[in-house]
């Protein structure tokens, strides 16, 4: 956005961000109906920005789970900007770091071309020690902070991404909701799931009131990095408290999406717990570690060098050799191989137990689907919903979302749902057409 402000288009330049007061977001609302030439810049709603003589959309990472609304109709901006290209007759291009599976099955398929041009590979190195910190990465923070500043990506925020009993090892547990304990910026015992703070927190099994810190958070690694590099300035950047650029010659300890920039580029860039990444319980693990990987690598200066800790094999090779595209290709082949998302469509059916049971009945009905399920969702120990998974083809979505719909229709008449978290009136059955959070 400065960028373009700083441009010769700055007049066209149309603010669309959502942190705008609604007057301004008005004004920038008549602007995009006017007549006058415009450069629409914004973040996920300003794919439906209303403008005229659409000739071009672009979007920066679509890997990013920002670009997916969180709210009914559970949009991709991605999925917006096709449709809107098949109204408007405009092109798309979609730029980033990295390429998402999805991505990778569109160009497989030749909805869109890879137009990607030679570009100076970065020098990547890894070490497979289970250390967290090895020498190779210390070694290299040492070096590189005498000719410039250094970013050091962490895993979670916090001083530690949980806590265990010091007696027993058991891992500490909420007294309230019987949540996971984390150890906040301030060393305070917070609950992951309801933020309760657990200051007399006890052991449920032994009764220990001391607990041992488990793996490093971004708050800290920085205290660490100031004892092992003194006289070195430490800066925390984290999604709650994100700092926009960093000062020369800093040391830069942040999470995942949250690295300043830094004038010139830094001269190295550590990336530590990558086996943690890699180890989280989701189908995007490689892929969403890959995209953070690439987008904090991409902020290093074009002589600089970047270590990942803790990676090894195939997938290190080819983050070596910076064969980004390599790997989605691979992952794309393991998820047609293994029948998952993008390769198929996977639909999520969510309803009281009792009414599931008439759910699947009606479902048995449908030809061309694969049900799996059901299976209990819970919530903080209690069950919030049932939960089915329909695995089902492109060529028949059309027509599934219709009949899922009169389905709908038919078994909620009469019925009423409250959410168990906010309490508040929700459809009796929830249908998400594609939902990849569920695996």
């Amino acid at each position: 956005m400065e960028n373009l402000l700083a441009s010769a288009a700055r007049e066209h330049v149309v603010d669309y961000s959502t942190q705008l007061a609604k007057s301004k977001r008005y004004s920038s609302f008549l602007k995009c109906i006017s007549q006058q030439q415009s450069v629409v810049v914004g973040a996920r709603s300003a794919i439906y920005a209303p403008v005229n003589n659409l000739t071009k959309i672009i979007i920066w990472d679509d890997g990013d789970t920002s670009h997916q609304d969180q709210s009914s109709p559970y949009s991709h901006t991605r999925e917006v900007a096709m449709m809107r290209q098949t109204v408007d007759h405009c092109d798309i291009h979609i730029l980033g770091h990295s390429r998402s599976t999805e991505m990778a099955r569109l160009i497989s398929i030749k909805f869109f071309t890879d137009t990607s041009k030679p570009f100076p590979i970065p020098r990547v190195a890894n070490s497979e020690s289970e250390i967290r910190v090895d020498s190779l990465a210390w070694t290299t923070i040492r070096s590189a902070l005498k000719t410039g500043s250094v970013l050091v990506q962490v895993g979670s925020k916090g001083s530690s991404t949980s806590a265990f009993c010091s007696n027993c090892n058991r891992r500490a547990m909420c007294k309230s909701c019987h949540g996971p304990i984390w150890i906040d910026s301030r060393n305070m015992a917070r609950c992951r799931w309801c933020n309760n703070g657990n200051l007399d927190h006890r052991c449920q099994d032994c009764g220990s009131v001391k607990m041992r810190l488990g793996l490093a958070g971004s708050t800290r690694t920085a205290a660490e990095f100031g004892k092992a590099f003194p006289g070195s300035r430490i800066i925390e950047s984290t999604g709650e408290s994100p700092v926009l650029q960093a000062p020369a010659n800093s040391l830069v300890i942040a999470t995942p999406g949250a690295e300043p920039i830094t004038k010139g580029g830094y001269s190295a860039v550590v990336i530590l717990d990558a086996h943690k990444a890699l180890a989280k319980d989701s189908l995007r693990a490689t892929e969403d570690a890959i995209r953070t990987w690439c987008n904090a690598i991409a902020l290093m200066r074009s002589d600089g060098s970047a270590v990942l800790v803790g990676l090894s094999g195939t997938l290190a090779t080819m983050v070596s050799l910076w064969a980004i595209d390599q790997i989605s290709r691979h992952e794309l082949d393991s998820r047609i191989e293994l029948r998952f998302p993008p390769a198929i469509r996977l639909a999520s059916i969510g309803a009281e137990r009792n009414l599931m049971q008439n759910v699947i009945q009606d479902l048995g009905n449908i030809e061309g689907i694969e049900i799996l399920g059901p299976i209990s969702i819970t919530d903080k120990g209690s069950e919030i919903e049932s939960r089915v998974l329909l695995k089902y083809e492109y060529s028949i979505g059309a027509k599934l979302a219709e009949t899922l719909k009169t389905l709908s229709f038919k078994l909620s008449a009469g019925q009423q749902r409250f959410s168990a978290k906010s309490g508040r009136a929700m459809r009796p059955i929830r249908i998400k057409m594609d939902d990849h959070e569920v695996i």
